[in-house]
């Protein structure tokens, strides 16, 4: 795609709603207990704890990694 296209066409235009990957996050601190990840998408889900010591922080940071390696894993797959 040209650069032409994506300065001045609409995001709309260039990537149709239709196209895109969402996923969504979440996770849970409640007192005195574990932190817990978890992602959800069309194609998957997953979830787990991330640890008693573990901060909001570390959680988000799982969750990312969570859905990119799913994304990892569903690229290779279509190879």
């Amino acid at each position: 795609m040209n650069l032409e296209l994506l300065l001045w066409k609409p995001w709309g235009v260039c990537y149709p709603q239709s196209t895109w990957l969402r996923i969504y996050t979440d996770g849970y601190l409640g007192p005195n207990t574990n932190v817990g990840a978890g992602v959800y998408s069309r194609d998957f889900q997953r979830a787990c704890p991330v640890g008693s010591i573990a901060t909001n922080f570390d959680g988000e940071v799982k969750r990312i990694a969570f859905a990119l390696d799913e994304i990892q894993k569903d690229r290779i797959h279509m190879l």
